[in-house]
Order: structure tokens, then sequence, then C-alpha cells
């Protein structure tokens, strides 16, 4: 009984170990935002933003980037959220930094016009949050993200 009870414990602890590897790798790569520059800040109609993201692989090994999802929130209401299109997918080298930049128009009559209450505010803060998905020769995995920026007028 505990003959044919041992491939299938090793098995399980082979895949613990392997699940606990993916989670450490994934806390080697990190997300920051580099610039949030801002396009036709005095229009009521539509207004245009830059994000720059700098992503940090301290693996040592690639890591390719195959999606992430953003929303962004000013004051309490979320103004822009989205994800990058499929066909997007990069390569971050061993020890290396990739950049990402993504643009969007938000629309502030549909966010209740919260960007521009907040941007005319002089402490306004922009909160950008998100999930990046990645694989690597270890397996696929996935991790939260989330930095709030300061906007200058």
């Amino acid at each position: 009984m505990i003959r044919k009870l041992l491939p299938v414990l090793l098995a399980a602890l082979f895949a613990a170990a392997c699940a606990q590897m993916v989670n450490y790798y994934a806390s080697n790569v990190s997300i920051r935002i580099d610039s949030v520059d801002i396009k036709n800040k005095a229009s009521f109609d539509k207004v245009d933003l830059n994000i720059d993201l700098s992503i940090k692989n301290d693996n040592l090994f690639p890591v390719y980037i195959t999606g992430f999802t953003y929303n962004v929130l000013m004051g309490k209401a979320i103004i822009a959220s989205g994800k990058n299109p499929d066909n997007e997918s990069f390569m971050i080298k061993e020890k290396n930094t990739g950049n990402l930049s993504f643009s969007m128009t938000i629309y502030p009559r549909r966010a209740g016009q919260e960007f521009i209450k907040a941007y005319l505010a002089e402490d306004a803060e922009m909160k950008i949050y998100g999930k990046v998905y990645a694989t690597s020769d270890m397996g696929n995995f996935s991790f939260n993200y989330s930095h709030t920026h300061k906007l200058k007028k």
C-alpha cells in the first residue's frame, strides 16, 4: 500500500516545490512608474494620458511579459481601465529592465469630472494598479502592482 502511495506523494511534493519556486521568481519582478504625461488638461471633453512603466527582472533567466491590466483611480472614481493587446508581449532579459508605455483617452464627463477636480487641486494623486502576466522557463506567474503618483500642475 505504501509503495503505491509513494509516487503520488513524491509528485505532490514536487508540484508544491515548483509552485513555491514560481512564487519566488514572481517576487523578483517589480514595476515602477517612470512618468505620467497629461495632454489637454483644460479640456472637459477628453484628456490624453500617457504612462511609462519600468519592469525590472532580477531573476537569472529571461521573463516574457505576456499581458497586463491597468486601472487608473483619481478621487473616488476609476477614470480609465483596460489591458494591453494580446499580440504585444515582450521579453526582459535576466538582471535587466524593460520599459512599457501605454496611452489612453479619458472622457471626464463619463468619470464624473473626478479627473479634472483632482488635477486642479494642488495635491492631486493618481493611483495606477493592475496585474502583470508573465511566463518563463520556470512556468507561468502573475503579480499585482499598485503605485500612487503625485501630479504636478
